[in-house]
């Protein structure tokens, strides 16, 4: 019988597919009845129910998901839990020390990327170049590209942070303040809310890296090795990356202290 991947790869394929569709269904909007869209700063929460009204539940229930304590969510997000770590007793804090500065540098390289190449839609929409339904539209394509880059093919792993899988990734839950992106520059409540709470987001994330990098490292946290993997989630991105000769990530299994020696 076919291997069909593990319940939680199923469910991010799933997930995947309902942000495809969410992201035609808007694109039909925009072409041919633009006005159920934009402008975002008349959406009213309490107001008339619009298609805007429920894309905002979907994409704010997604971030306050992310920040409840028992939520049932990828091994990649909860791994900055203290329920689900588990130590590698005799890890080298020094490897620990130097793999964190290597991380941070990293992700500071991703942000001024990110950073950078924001900055272009975000002049042309101060240049009224772009309108709000243009910065929905990308705020929804980053939407799509979030579970492309976990599933299928992630160019900040490949080419910037070099960690082997969404298990040890430094920035997996940065993907709700990189997809709410362009809502910074719109004003009104549902582009301010959406953004504000993706920062919250970002910041509980940063906090538990700041306060508890031990639990990001494979070298310290048995959790997130490779051999300990129920999840599956890279049964597309891993092959892909071998067919097309893609960079070599990380090695899967960092050095630790064993018996008093670097395996």
């Amino acid at each position: 019988m076919r291997n069909k991947g593990s319940r939680m790869f199923r469910h991010y394929l799933l997930r995947l597919s309902c942000r495809i569709l969410i992201l035609l269904i808007f694109v039909y909007f925009y072409l041919f009845a633009r006005d159920r869209i934009a402008p975002l700063s008349e959406f009213r929460l309490f107001g008339p129910f619009t298609p805007l009204h429920l894309l905002w539940l979907i994409l704010m229930s997604g971030m306050l998901l992310h920040l409840l304590p028992n939520a049932r969510v990828t091994l990649c997000c909860r791994k900055s839990r203290a329920v689900d770590f588990q130590p590698q007793p005799d890890y080298d804090p020094a490897q620990l020390s130097a793999y964190r500065r290597l991380m941070n540098r990293r992700a500071l390289r991703v942000a001024l990327v990110w950073i950078t190449c924001n900055a272009v839609p975000g002049i042309l929409y101060l240049r009224q170049i772009l309108g709000d339904a243009e910065m929905l539209l990308l705020t929804l394509l980053y939407f799509v590209g979030d579970l492309v880059c976990i599933l299928i093919f992630c160019p900040f792993q490949t080419f910037f942070m070099r960690n082997c899988c969404c298990m040890d990734c430094r920035i997996f839950d940065w993907g709700h303040i990189m997809m709410h992106t362009p809502m910074l520059f719109v004003p009104g409540f549902f582009s301010r809310s959406l953004f504000i709470t993706a920062c919250l987001v970002f910041l509980h994330w940063e906090l538990a890296f700041a306060r508890h990098p031990e639990r990001f490292w494979r070298g310290s946290n048995q959790a997130i090795r490779c051999e300990n993997c129920r999840e599956q989630l890279c049964r597309i991105k891993e092959p892909l990356r071998r067919t097309l000769g893609l960079p070599a990530t990380e090695q899967r299994m960092p050095p630790a202290r064993r018996n008093g020696n670097n395996a």
